[in-house]
């Protein structure tokens, strides 16, 4: 037998051989029992769910547009204090997480956004750990409640639910 033809015949029991493994993990995966439920629970604490953080906000354009309003507003001058700060951080920190919770989002675009949620949720809780005023929520930045793995988005719904009951806010 020629080379080629050894190379061929090489190739061929290597594609079968790897045919029969990929049949064989997939009856394997059918045997094994179904993981155990997530030990953790989805929200931390008594941090609210979205829909009761999150029932009475405006919509997220809404949201956005006066979001988009303060950043102009800021560049052209208009001097904003600490509480001005914190309430854009933690209504920003909310858009990014309400965006990340959108049934409607595809796929490849879930992850981006539950890390940009999560990025906004850090920095209002860094806020609010450095300068520890503003916190309205029964757990503060640093309680062990935030530790786990969905608690700072946890943390930006308890702040903004307070935020809005202690504002009563019907407008952006």
């Amino acid at each position: 037998m020629s080379v080629w033809g050894a190379s061929i015949l090489a190739v061929v029991a290597a594609a079968g051989l790897a045919r029969l493994w990929q049949h064989r993990e997939a009856r394997r995966a059918d045997a094994r029992p179904a993981p155990a439920p997530d030990p953790w629970p989805e929200y931390p604490f008594d941090a609210p769910p979205p829909e009761v953080a999150y029932g009475d906000a405006p919509e997220v354009g809404d949201e956005l547009e006066a979001l988009i309003r303060v950043q102009v507003e800021q560049a052209q001058g208009v001097a904003y204090g600490q509480p001005e700060h914190r309430e854009h951080l933690l209504r920003w920190a909310a858009v990014r997480d309400r965006i990340a919770l959108q049934a409607e989002l595809d796929e490849q675009d879930r992850e981006p956004a539950a890390r940009s949620a999560a990025q906004a949720a850090e920095e209002l809780q860094a806020h609010d750990h450095i300068w520890e005023d503003g916190q309205a929520g029964q757990h503060g930045p640093r309680s062990p409640e935030w530790d786990l793995a969905a608690g700072g988005r946890a943390y930006v719904r308890q702040e903004y639910a307070a935020w809005r009951a202690a504002t009563r806010r019907t407008t952006p």
